[in-house]
């Protein structure tokens, strides 16, 4: 491993931070180093607040000589929350500025590079690209499609039931497994489920026991074709306090969905296929709002859906050693696959043992 490719690693790790405050924005850290040792260091902690160069930055005297500047990602040169990266860095005198990878905004993708090579800056690009872009694959899916990253979540047996069949679920893994979810939930900007986990189960569907008490809250996504969410639920009740919105079908009550809008929860009338709430379209929706990130922590049928979509990017499975058996409640509902060359190949990214479960993720 080269010395670039050394600090490049540190300057992730540093990133990764970030996770679950930074959203919509992506993670970045930022390093300078001089003679081979690292003398600040920054990374963007909060979406609003200061950006990891600003940090790293932060008390370096702008008379420095000799020091390389390590960003993750392509510095920013337009005004947003904050004022333009670009600009600071160039009041410095660095030898080398070293970036990971360029930043696929329209507003960016490349231009903050050409700007510092104008300027007379040493520019080298592409150290651990792939790592920086996986890192910030739901960033960098967003500002390509417009659209979530989405994470299908699930908890199952080794015969992949969700459930028995009489619709137990609690509890399927262990309690640690189980603060995966909850790590899930706080770094996506959304979480969603059908109406039928809402009517079986009564979720809350928000963070807890991350030790935080200012812990950021993901929108609770509700998908409910014909609004039956009852408005007694968890979910109706608590929407004053939690961001929540309601996908149903155009032809659905609208008594109903006025009820829940007297309640601060935000309906959204979509087109349907075949005869349900379109995921194209509710993504589609959900990316005008700003939201990047989608986590389904959905049962049999809205699994089936995504997929059927084409709308998941990615699967985390938690299996327990359990059998429960039975031919329902399976963890993907629907037709399924008539042959085997039909079926959805996966890329398995990591397999992790955590006693007495595993936990799976693969790139769909």
């Amino acid at each position: 491993m080269s010395e670039n490719e050394i600090f490049m690693k540190k300057a992730i790790a540093l990133a990764e931070k970030g996770r679950g405050k930074v959203s919509p924005n992506p993670l970045v850290g930022a390093l300078v180093v001089k003679n081979s040792k690292v003398i600040s260091k920054g990374y963007h902690k909060a979406y609003g607040d200061m950006h990891a160069e600003v940090q790293a930055l932060k008390g370096i005297n702008k008379n420095i000589r000799g020091a390389d500047l390590y960003i993750t990602l392509e510095p920013c040169m337009h005004q947003g929350k904050t004022p333009p990266c670009l600009d600071l860095i160039k009041q410095y005198k660095f030898k080398n500025i070293i970036i990971g990878s360029i930043d696929p905004n329209p507003l960016m993708s490349g231009k903050s590079v050409r700007r510092l090579r104008r300027s007379g800056y040493k520019v080298l690009t592409g150290v651990l690209k792939k790592d920086i872009d996986k890192q910030n694959e739901a960033y960098f899916y967003y500002m390509k499609n417009k659209m979530p990253f989405v994470t299908m979540k699930a908890a199952l047996t080794l015969d992949g039931k969700i459930a028995t069949r009489d619709g137990d679920s609690k509890w399927i893994t262990s309690v640690a497994s189980r603060k995966i979810a909850h790590k899930l939930r706080a770094e996506h900007d959304a979480v969603m489920v059908g109406i039928g986990t809402v009517r079986s189960d009564d979720p809350m569907l928000t963070v807890r026991g991350m030790g935080n008490s200012t812990q950021r809250q993901p929108v609770r996504v509700i998908l409910d074709s014909n609004l039956k969410i009852p408005l007694n639920s968890q979910i109706v009740k608590s929407s004053n306090k939690y961001s929540t919105v309601v996908a149903c079908k155009r032809s659905a009550s609208k008594s109903k969905a006025q009820k829940l809008k007297d309640k601060g929860i935000e309906v959204l009338y979509l087109p349907v296929k075949k005869e349900k709430v379109s995921l194209t379209s509710l993504m589609k929706a959900l990316g005008k709002r700003n939201i990047s990130s989608v986590l389904i922590e959905g049962g049999s049928g809205i699994n089936s859906s995504a997929l059927d979509e084409g709308i998941a990017n990615k699967a985390v499975f938690i299996y327990a050693p359990k059998l429960v058996g039975g031919d329902k409640i399976s963890v993907i509902g629907g037709n399924g696959a008539k042959l085997l060359k039909q079926a959805k190949n996966l890329k398995i990214r990591s397999v992790e043992f955590l006693d007495p479960d595993v936990v799976i993720k693969a790139d769909i």
